[in-house]
């Protein structure tokens, strides 16, 4: 199983405008394990509020697809 350093590094160059980023890889590479097990769980809550913020508003308004 990777490290959460590695995972969260991974995580972030898959997002996007991941390119314009540079700082926040050298970040994660410079962050102890611990802290980078946080930003693991952070990343992942912002990802699911997301989802579902969006399920919520489709359920709203379904003929606007949401927006």
């Amino acid at each position: 199983m990777p490290s959460c350093k590695q995972a969260l590094g991974a995580r972030l160059r898959r997002a996007r405008g991941s390119g314009a980023t540079p700082k926040v890889h050298a970040m994660v590479e410079a962050m102890d394990e611990e802290t980078a097990r946080q930003w693991w769980v952070l990343v992942q809550a912002i990802e699911e509020d997301a989802r579902s913020s969006g399920a919520r508003e489709g359920a709203r308004r379904p003929w606007t697809g949401g927006r």
